[in-house]
């Protein structure tokens, strides 16, 4: 505020030297005023636009939810990295919330209130977050003309891709699993989880597919992916999914994909025969799930009937 006021005196006596005296105060007024709204706009409106922009435009690039609003805070701060962990711990307590819409407009709400305050009145309040949700609106309407299951799918293979580049002769199930971890390896739950655990998992959800040769390969997983994060727009791909897991159904039918995934993922097969990874952690090894694919190979029929018994164990504690 004070730098304003040094401004518009050095304009109030500059103008003078050109115009009457009254005049001369009476635009330096008006300068200021324009100021404090143009401030005032960038601080509310602006502020409000920038941040949704930032969301929307990495949901349109196929960012998931949580790292889409992890940009939000990256791109607000990019400097500051104090900044964006006040922010983050802050907005890590609102993990209550189930929508997208809802998680969005609160992180925005909650970097206004970290950058200009706490509103001062429940008006004011009510005020802002009406502003935030016709901002929302608006800025969904325009974002929603392309689909969000091809972006989505595009960015999966781009990520697949690009570790291929990055790292030649690796087994495609290493591709699939670390293309799945780039993508979930910043969210929340993964930080819950730790790194361990999230290995496994990435592991575990894409071995089904590293017996396909690729592109089919990657295709099946991005697909999968589509189907975890956008089920309503996952059913156009539902015969095409089908069409590509055909190969991996019929294996499993006839008890030959274990010969076949052990052929096409020799350096993943060798890894997973360490009983220790440090990759991996204590139950959360690769060698477990090895072994049960081994066992299911070996013994197809006890691992139905362990498997249905399980099923049933979870029915009766639902």
């Amino acid at each position: 505020m004070i730098i304003m006021l040094i401004v518009t005196i050095a304009v109030f006596f500059t103008l003078t030297a050109f115009v009457w005296t009254w005049i001369a105060l009476f635009l330096a007024i008006l300068f200021l005023i324009a100021w404090l709204l143009f401030n005032y706009r960038a601080g509310t409106i602006g502020l409000i636009n920038s941040n949704l922009r930032a969301y929307f435009v990495a949901r349109s690039r196929g960012l998931n939810e949580d790292e889409a609003l992890a940009w939000v805070i990256r791109s607000r701060y990019p400097i500051s990295e104090q900044k964006r962990m006040e922010v983050e711990n802050l907005f890590s307590g609102e993990e209550s919330l189930d929508s997208e819409e809802e998680r969005v407009k609160s992180l925005v709400f909650m970097i206004f209130c970290y950058e200009q305050g706490t509103p001062p009145t429940f008006e004011f309040t009510q005020k802002m977050l009406t502003k935030i949700d016709e901002a929302y609106q608006s800025m969904s309407r325009k974002y929603s003309t392309s689909s969000k299951a091809e972006q989505t799918i595009k960015s999966i293979e781009d990520q697949y891709l690009k570790l291929k580049e990055t790292n030649p002769g690796m087994d495609e199930h290493w591709y699939l699993a670390n293309t799945w971890l780039q993508r979930y390896k910043s969210t929340q739950e993964a930080k819950k989880k730790g790194r361990g655990l999230m290995n496994f998992i990435s592991y575990k959800d894409t071995y089904q597919f590293s017996i396909l040769e690729s592109p089919k390969s990657i295709r099946a997983l991005a697909l999968f992916i589509v189907y975890k994060e956008l089920p309503m727009e996952s059913e156009k791909y539902a015969l095409e999914f089908s069409e590509i897991c055909k190969t991996v159904v019929k294996s499993q039918q006839d008890n030959t994909f274990l010969p076949t995934y052990k052929k096409n993922n020799p350096k993943t097969w060798k890894k997973s025969q360490k009983e220790e990874d440090p990759d991996f952690k204590g139950a959360e090894n690769l060698n477990w799930l090895i072994k049960g694919l081994e066992f299911k190979h070996e013994h197809p029929e006890e691992a139905k009937k362990i498997l249905k018994e399980a099923f049933l164990e979870d029915i009766d504690e639902e």
